[in-house]
């Protein structure tokens, strides 16, 4: 991609594209892997703002937003990356804590759905409560991390393996395979 997104509703989309096209680019477990591309000290957002076309650098929800943010509005994205994730996206805080968790359970399908739900609320209504509204309610449990509901979850599975697809994880009657 070598025109980043220039709003926060293009950078979800673009997100959840490459999360379904190239998903071993999102790792819920670092902000970027810092190993797998250009050496010398990358640790802060600044040094990967517009960084994600120059290599195929891993990296969470929040590091792969700061990658797709353009170069002119690194001036606007704080130093610390879950609040750049979380300006680049144009979410609110508490969403952004659930989105960025590391244990995130969600499959990838599921992230680029829940971003591209997301896309759909204006900015300044992407919160937690805004999630609801625009969220299939299996997905917002996920999102929430509801260790009850995934446990009931589990159960269910036991019992009605169709409820999500087996090649790509999407819910079934979301899935396109």
């Amino acid at each position: 991609m070598t025109t980043l997104p220039t709003n926060t509703t293009d950078r979800l989309l673009a997100l959840a594209d490459l999360t379904e096209t190239t998903p071993e680019l999102l790792d819920q477990k670092v902000w970027v892997d810092e190993e797998s591309c250009i050496s010398g000290n990358w640790s802060v957002p600044a040094d990967w703002i517009g960084k994600r076309h120059l290599c195929d650098t891993a990296g969470c929800i929040a590091g792969n937003a700061v990658m797709l943010t353009p170069p002119e509005q690194a001036r606007d994205l704080p130093a610390d990356w879950h609040d750049a994730g979380q300006m680049a996206l144009g979410i609110g805080g508490v969403l952004a804590i659930a989105l960025f968790e590391s244990d995130l359970p969600m499959t990838h399908p599921q992230i680029a759905q829940t971003l591209r739900a997301l896309a759909t609320l204006p900015e300044g209504k992407r919160t937690l409560d805004g999630a609801a509204t625009v969220l299939d309610p299996r997905l917002y449990d996920l999102l929430l991390g509801d260790e009850e509901e995934e446990e009931e979850e589990e159960e269910e599975e036991d019992h009605e393996e169709d409820d999500e697809c087996g090649e790509c994880g999407a819910w079934a009657e979301d899935c396109t395979c």
